[in-house]
């Protein structure tokens, strides 16, 4: 009697468990569909977006996110195409997670010409030295022109004295808008730098370093150089092109910043503009690095604030891990009497120095007598305790 009396409501109890798995399955139905891309005319496109889809996903693991955005950018209807390419790339030592990678971001080279399209390009890139890795990290240069765009970069930072591997790094690294104007040569700011009697080796050097200033603007570049040159810097020599790193980093307002932190220190604007010239990198250190620096060598180490803008070097040097040590070994030597001079009359040359050059003169002499220095310089701690000792 009770399987009887309990039968109806187990056939209910499944209904409602059915129905509502049923929901569960048209929800889900509903968010796929709603979730993929519209297409314009689908009798015309359906077809081939889904095979560009499966292809991307079920041949190169591409996820279905990216294989959709993929789509977009690219389509095809059948696999002649995108499997040449694939197999040159095979044929060439590419792995399939670079190949994979190299169609994630540049889809649109598997409708390329693979002989004649990709494979000069390819040969071009071996031939300077680049490997199959370096090629698959930054895809987007094999989607540039070669005749058009990578021959005339190269020969022209040929001539500037740059390596065919400096040369394929700048690729890399900012081919995406430096090859706007292929041939060096011809940028506006790049023709200005050899008016002014820049060498073509230094030129190189900043297109290499600093390759984004070929896009400064034109005017603002020029007011930067002109400048430069009236502060009697010699364009013939590497402080110009350090110097000019220096300022086009840098905002007017920024710069005028930097010159009112010095002045903070006795610094006038001659002193401050000489300190410039004789050490461009002084001008961009932080206010921070600059207060800490100061206060350190002057307020701590004795120094005079003049004879620190005579050699503004020190102030590029890493307060932690060479100021500070060797400022601290001086210090222990006076407390144990072997040395009798004080800090600010042996100059600022015990901090320019070599650090093989500090160890022999101021460690490895007095290793009798304070055996434990050496272990304590290296390691940065401890130091002044040997004094005490």
């Amino acid at each position: 009697m009770f399987a009887l009396y309990n039968k109806p409501r187990t056939i209910i109890s499944c209904l409602n468990i059915i129905n509502s798995k049923l929901r569960f399955l048209d929800n889900v139905s509903r968010t796929i569909t709603n979730a993929s891309p519209k297409i314009e005319n689908p009798e015309i496109g359906s077809k081939n977006h889904s095979f560009t889809v499966s292809y991307l996903i079920n041949n190169h693991g591409l996820s279905p996110q990216v294989a959709i955005s993929n789509s977009k950018r690219v389509k095809f209807e059948s696999l002649d195409k995108p499997e040449s390419v694939v197999a040159l790339f095979r044929d060439h030592g590419f792995s399939d997670s670079q190949i994979s990678n190299i169609i994630s971001k540049c889809p649109q080279l598997l409708t390329y010409n693979p002989k004649v399209t990709l494979l000069p390009k390819l040969k071009f890139f071996f031939s300077i030295g680049a490997s199959s890795d370096d090629v698959a990290s930054k895809p987007y240069i094999l989607d540039r022109s070669l005749d058009k765009r990578l021959v005339p970069f190269h020969d022209s930072c040929k001539s500037m004295f740059l390596s065919d591997k400096q040369i394929f790094n700048i690729l890399r690294k900012h081919g995406s808008y430096i090859l706007g104007i292929p041939r060096v040569s011809d940028n506006p700011n790049v023709k200005l730098l050899k008016e002014v009697g820049v060498g073509m080796r230094y030129i190189g050097q900043i297109i290499y370093r600093k390759p984004r200033f070929m896009n400064i603007n034109h005017d603002r570049f020029k007011t930067v150089v002109y400048e430069l040159l009236e502060m009697k810097f010699d364009p013939s020599r590497a402080h110009f092109v350090a110097a000019l790193s220096v300022r086009l980093a840098m905002s007017n307002l920024t710069w005028a910043h930097k010159i009112e932190v010095y002045k903070r220190w006795g610094w006038t604007e001659h002193e401050i503009m000489s300190a410039f010239r004789q050490n461009p990198i002084c001008m961009s250190l932080s206010e921070e690095n600059i207060m800490s620096g100061m206060d350190f060598l002057v307020n701590k180490m004795g120094f005079q604030s003049m004879t620190i803008a005579k050699r503004p070097v020190a102030l590029t040097y890493s307060l932690k891990s060479r100021l500070i040590p060797r400022c601290s070994v001086i210090k222990v030597l006076q407390m144990k009497g072997l040395i009798s001079e004080d800090l600010s009359l042996l100059s600022l040359s015990i901090l320019m120095i070599t650090d093989q050059s500090f160890v022999n003169r101021f460690i490895i002499k007095y290793k009798k007598q304070l055996p434990q220095l050496l272990n304590a310089y290296q390691s940065k701690l401890g130091i002044l305790e040997l004094g005490e000792s």
